[in-house]
């Protein structure tokens, strides 16, 4: 897979959006270590409708460039460290004390495909931490100015 030059940048945006704020601690910094991002982009993820395991499924989805990858770590170093993995559920512990769950005091986040949108774009983003930390996201996003800037943000499930 392909991704256009043009949504580096709407990546890196969500991506460095969803670490900082968009986790569902707000502007409080969270209580992890880092986060873990799937190595594959997946359609409706936003949808809280789609099943979990289909994160688990290695052939669902595209696999993220490396050269996407080494561009959304560089642009998230400074919010936090992230590491790409191919898998989920592994990571889940259900029996670790206090309000995150997943291995190492990580989040996990799931970045959706790209719907373009004319002008704009939307992104769909799956996070997790345990417990009450799971939620939903869709960023809408424009480039009118020439650069892109994230317009509107909903979390549109938590569970």
């Amino acid at each position: 897979m392909t991704v256009p030059s043009r949504h580096v940048p709407i990546y890196a945006l969500v991506l460095a959006h969803t670490l900082e704020v968009g986790h569902g601690w707000g502007k409080t910094p969270p209580p992890l270590a880092g986060f873990y991002v799937l190595d594959r982009l997946l359609p409706e993820i936003e949808n809280g409708a789609v099943d979990e395991r289909l994160v688990d499924d290695e052939d669902y989805g595209d696999k993220i460039p490396e050269a996407l990858k080494a561009a959304l770590e560089a642009s998230t170093s400074e919010h936090a460290a992230v590491q790409f993995v191919p898998r989920f559920f592994e990571l889940v512990d259900l029996d670790a004390p206090g309000p995150v769950h997943v291995r190492d005091k990580y989040g996990f986040v799931a970045l959706g495909r790209i719907a373009d949108l004319g002008p704009g774009a939307t992104v769909g983003v799956f996070f997790y931490a345990g417990g009450r930390w799971s939620r939903w996201n869709r960023y809408e996003l424009s480039d009118a100015t020439g650069n892109w800037a994230i317009t509107k943000f909903q979390t549109l499930q938590v569970s």
